[in-house]
């Protein structure tokens, strides 16, 4: 049984029997990993183990498929995610997106970091709908699936002075010049079907 170290955000957590969890885990080096944590019943383990917490662990693989969760150390709670419905509503869309299209244990650093920075720009944005829609053209970018060289191209209806805007928030280095942008609300729900659809 071999011992792997490396770094994460929980994604998700399923309830396993009385006292263990299925932990689905986003890495940047093994993509997406399913980990069995036994005997989670102290509040410091249950801490460490909740959804959207970004955390060190180590883990022993035994076997193609049997990973065991060993121990973890956080890196960020954000818990100022439990502080606003809509931070945490916004955070939990961003997870799930990823959990759908990935291969399991296929490296993802791009997707690592993108989820990170994300979490961390959440409470500067007045409407976190901005940062989600933001968060899905780069996923849905990533993915292959919205090609930017013409707007037919394009999944969604919309004006040409709207796709241009959603080209530019696709492709931006920064999420700062963004933090005052409003009513996006319905380009990301729309975008939220889409990842449904097509990935």
């Amino acid at each position: 049984m071999s011992e792997i170290k490396t770094e994460g955000i929980i994604l998700k957590t399923v309830p396993y029997k009385d006292h263990h969890k299925i932990i689905k885990i986003l890495t940047p080096d093994s993509g997406i990993i399913s980990l069995m944590a036994k005997g989670v019943t102290k509040p410091k383990l249950l801490s460490l183990l909740s959804p959207l917490t970004q955390l060190e662990l180590v883990y022993r693989k035994k076997g193609s498929d049997l990973c065991f969760f060993k121990e973890g150390f956080v890196i960020e709670h954000h818990h100022f995610l439990r502080q606003r419905w809509d931070l945490l509503e916004a955070a939990g869309k961003m997870a799930g997106a990823i959990l759908t299209p990935q291969f399991p244990e296929k490296a993802a650093p791009d997707l690592y970091k993108l989820l990170t920075a994300s979490l961390k720009q959440l409470p500067h944005f007045q409407e976190p709908t901005t940062l989600t829609t933001l968060y899905y053209l780069k996923l849905l970018t990533h993915e292959g699936v919205i090609a930017w060289d013409l707007q037919t191209h394009f999944p969604l209806s919309c004006s040409p002075a709207l796709w241009q805007e959603l080209k530019q928030l696709a492709h931006a280095k920064s999420f700062r010049a963004h933090h005052d942008r409003k009513g996006l609300g319905v380009v990301s729900l729309e975008l939220e079907k889409t990842l449904k659809i097509l990935l």
